[in-house]
């Protein structure tokens, strides 16, 4: 049973407190919002708060003319109704405001030279795209499996047939081609045909015929080794070997499974809270598992979940079955039109492995929330010790190194509630110094280059250093109209330096505070130092290149910029170095040769 109203958006407080759906139309009648809710009146008066800050609200309220009011009986009602109301009129802010943001799929490209790449957009008709996956960090980490076995390009620079319209200064910069994990078709002539192989096999392992594979790859090393080219098969040989790693970590069950997504669910309605874990079943064998949290703000799992179907799997593809037990009623999901009950003993196992793991990643979710709402000692206790307005959550070191008085480096590392966030760390080569190494005039342009062009400001600024270093960064900040708290650390004493003539705090050498501080100290310290053994490496190894004929210091940055290393040089082919340094074959091999024999 169900009823109809429309009211103008200043009659709010006329709206029943039942559950139904709204549509919000705007001064030209127009739908632009559709929305559920258990309770209209609440839900409708949140739109309209003067105090609201998401900026679907803000829309609402500038756009808003009438309000239609569709009360229903019950829950399931309002989701079937919302979703068919969407469908037919496809509102803008409902298109624009979606609560996430569609899931990524693996996309191999049309182009002459295929390449591998993570979209959320299926908009290219001619590639294939696999997927979706629920974690983006989780699919580039499959892509890097992927490529470390069967080597393809997976930059998002097309590349194209001919080799003269290539784009050098790009293929230059391009940090894969110093590496064995891509042929570089980008930058020299490649063997089409191997490419594609390569291409094709990477599918087959990415649509769980692996069966198939291993043994098209056994017979191609077994043809390696009857013409004696061993290095080929030695190298097919390491590629079934992770295959085989990885198959040890597929669990195959003894009962006939057909090709499906398991989806298992768990629900916790006191932190209201979704988990979903997804089991993709391919020849038998579970070839992926993935779980998600998903929050859910009415107290009930079927809102949240069927957003998540819905959303996960787009009406336009076409997936593998899912199969779903739904433990209430199983109606309002039959929309989709794809999904089922599990059929076997099989299926209902491994629907309730997929639970438990929709239940772990809940109590791992509740868990790291817990570490982030809840400071450190070491954080709490600094901020008093120090005197801070705010917790010192984030908290940036700063360090300069100089080794043997070759060139100056510094380096930034950032910790964030007591944690390394590697993402965070900056490495810089000094320019501003001329001759002798100054450290002053160091650290203030690591400060000034590492903050004129973020926003993402720490709340506590530590250094390397005592009273001289801590001046030059403050002039840094001042330069840049910054005001971040700042303090050094001294090595011998482990005495804690604050702005001001002869300001310093001396704690207890097991303090939990001077702890933290020292950590991030020594880690700055670290990063610095493994920067400057990189560039003097690589100064130690472009010398020894210049020793060769035909090698000069030009040449020899080239040839470390592109290989990366000698060793990666010694694994190069004469031609390979040709096509790099423009040379001839024959002066090519000649000065590999000489490579080799450094």
């Amino acid at each position: 049973m169900s009823s109809f109203e429309i009211y103008p958006k200043d009659e709010l407080s006329k709206i029943p407190k039942e559950p139904g759906v709204y549509i919000i139309r705007n001064i030209s009648g127009e739908v632009i919002y559709i929305g559920k809710a258990n309770n209209l009146h609440n839900r409708l008066r949140s739109h309209f708060q003067e105090s609201a800050t998401f900026t679907k609200s803000q829309f609402i309220q500038e756009l808003a003319e009438t309000i239609e009011v569709i009360a229903v009986s019950n829950e399931k009602e309002a989701l079937l109704l919302e979703f068919n109301l969407i469908q037919e009129h496809n509102p803008p802010l409902n298109d624009k405001w979606t609560d996430d943001k569609s899931y990524p799929f693996l996309e191999i490209t049309d182009d002459f030279y295929p390449r591998v790449l993570i979209t959320r957009e299926r908009t290219a008709t001619k590639s294939r795209f696999y997927g979706p996956y629920t974690s983006k960090v989780a699919l580039k980490k499959t892509i890097k499996f992927l490529i470390d076995l069967f080597p393809v390009a997976d930059c998002s620079y097309e590349i194209k047939q001919d080799l003269k319209s290539k784009d050098e200064d790009w293929s230059k910069r391009c940090f894969r081609r110093r590496t064995k994990h891509c042929f570089g078709p980008c930058w020299r002539a490649v063997d089409e045909k191997l490419y594609r192989e390569n291409i094709s096999k990477l599918q087959q392992f990415i649509r769980g015929e692996i069966p198939q594979l291993i043994d098209e790859l056994k017979l191609k090393m077994w043809e390696y080794s009857q013409e004696s080219e061993f290095e080929q098969a030695a190298k097919i040989r390491d590629i079934l070997t992770s295959i085989e790693k990885t198959l040890s970590k597929q669990s195959v069950s003894s009962l006939p499974l057909t090709d499906c997504d398991l989806i298992g669910y768990f629900f916790d309605e006191e932190n209201e809270l979704l988990g979903v874990g997804i089991l993709r079943i391919r020849n038998a064998r579970v070839t992926g598992s993935e779980t998600i949290v998903l929050p859910s703000e009415e107290k009930t799992f079927m809102t949240p979940l069927f957003e998540f179907l819905d959303k996960f799997y787009p009406r336009d593809m076409k997936p593998f079955p899912i199969v779903l037990s739904i433990k209430s009623d199983t109606s309002i999901f039959q929309i989709k039109g794809r999904i089922r009950q599990p059929r076997n003993k099989a299926e209902k196992e491994l629907i309730q492995t997929a639970e438990k793991n929709a239940k772990l990643a809940i109590s791992r979710n509740l868990s790291l929330s817990s570490e982030r709402r809840d400071p450190k000692p070491q954080i709490i206790s600094l901020q008093e010790i120090l005197q801070l307005d705010n917790l010192p959550q984030r908290i940036d070191g700063f360090d300069v190194s100089t080794l043997q008085g070759t060139a100056t480096v510094g380096a930034s590392v950032r910790f964030t509630e007591g944690f390394p966030e590697k993402a965070q760390y900056r490495r810089f080569r000094i320019k501003s110094l001329d001759t002798k190494p100054d450290d002053f005039t160091s650290m203030n342009e690591i400060i000034y280059r590492r903050y004129a062009k973020t926003e993402d400001l720490p709340d506590l600024i530590l250094i390397d250093g005592g009273l001289g270093q801590i001046n030059a960064a403050l002039k840094a900040l001042d330069a840049l109209k910054l005001e971040i708290p700042i303090v050094g650390l001294t090595k011998k004493e482990e005495t804690i330096v604050l702005p001001g003539e002869k300001n310093t705090i001396l704690l207890d050498k097991n303090h939990i505070a001077l702890l933290l501080l020292r950590q991030i100290r020594d880690e700055a310290h670290r990063f610095a130092i493994s920067y400057h053994k990189l560039l003097r490496g690589k100064s130690v190894q472009a010398s020894s290149l210049e020793k060769i004929k035909g090698i000069g210091s030009k040449r020899a940055s080239l040839l470390l910029q592109t290989f990366g290393s000698i060793e990666g040089l010694k694994d190069a082919s004469s031609e390979e170095l040709a096509t790099t340094l423009r040379t001839s074959p024959l002066k090519a091999s000649e000065i590999l040769k000489a490579i080799k024999s450094l």
